[in-house]
């Protein structure tokens, strides 16, 4: 269900905001916030449009973001801690041939 796909989590949840009480709004704020970033941290992201970041699902169980369109996945904790991705300059170079070629 929680995809990146506009609206973003607050946009869809708004509604329900008064239900959803304020610490637990704050806490979605948040995890909007590190899924902005996600990609920030690899270096895909420099080739990424703004519809590709868009695009994004959690995955197993909440522990990670998967970005389908650029073939990337991000753990949430190595999300918050800044870790940068351990994706080899070989791997990101055949990744960047194949989008070329699309």
């Amino acid at each position: 269900i929680l995809q990146g796909q506009l609206p973003t989590l607050t946009e869809a949840l708004a509604a329900e905001r008064e239900w959803i009480g304020d610490n637990r709004w704050r806490q979605l704020e948040a995890i909007e916030e590190i899924i902005k970033k996600g990609l920030a941290v690899d270096a895909k992201d420099r080739y990424a449009t703004a519809t590709e970041r868009s695009n994004w699902r959690f995955i197993g169980g909440g522990q990670g973001v998967h970005w389908p369109d650029l073939d990337e996945d991000v753990s949430i904790e190595n999300m918050v801690a800044g870790k940068a991705s351990a994706e080899s300059p070989r791997s990101l170079q055949r990744w960047l041939i194949g989008r070329s070629a699309q």
